[in-house]
């Protein structure tokens, strides 16, 4: 089974991405970070990079054509990105959503922490990441719906919507791991 695991910056995709990856002993890719590498590569920031995507497409064609390909491709994976669900319609698809004010507070904290995020140079204080995060999340609309015709934040494209704001990374671990394996099971049963 593939997962996609989608939601608003913040909200907790790529700690429960990594542990459903531990548990369920498959490989784990997260677009983000491969947009921050190509980003660095370029000596920009993911703030500057996305507006570059803003500009001209190719910026996501690149990663959006790698996960059509996985797609098709993988049977067993765990994926984390904003369109996932829409490039790997097979899988099962996970929103995780956290208030813009929680999502950025656990985005301030890991650059507090110095975890190497790259989000944009001028985030040095709480507001302005909340301010940088609905920025980035109206041109990730924006860009959506202008080159897939998709918008990511509606809860109609998903399996299982979890709202994370005042959930620990273990309860939503917990709640996304018992839907995981209801849909195991399923799978199993009809596949017999």
């Amino acid at each position: 089974m593939i997962i996609t695991i989608g939601g608003t910056p913040g909200s907790g995709k790529s700690t429960v991405g990594r542990l459903l990856a531990r548990k369920l002993k498959y490989p784990r890719t997260d677009i983000g970070e491969i947009r921050r590498g190509i980003a660095r590569k370029r000596g920009l920031t993911l703030e500057q990079y996305t507006t570059m995507s803003v500009a001209d497409p190719r910026y996501d064609r690149q990663v959006d054509t790698w996960q059509q390909r996985l797609g098709r491709t993988k049977k067993n994976y765990v994926v984390e990105g904003r369109l996932s669900w829409h490039f790997i319609p097979r899988s099962f698809k996970v929103f995780m959503y956290a208030s813009p004010t929680v999502g950025a507070r656990r985005v301030w904290k890991d650059i507090k922490l110095g975890r190497p995020r790259n989000e944009g140079r001028r985030l040095t204080s709480l507001s302005r990441v909340i301010a940088s995060l609905r920025q980035r999340m109206a041109s990730d609309r924006q860009r959506y719906v202008r080159y897939y015709g998709v918008n990511p934040f509606i809860r109609k494209h998903y399996d299982l919507w979890i709202d994370t704001s005042r959930l620990t990374p273990q309860k939503m671990f917990a709640t996304i791991w018992q839907a995981v394996q209801r849909r195991m099971t399923v799978k199993k049963i009809s596949t017999r």
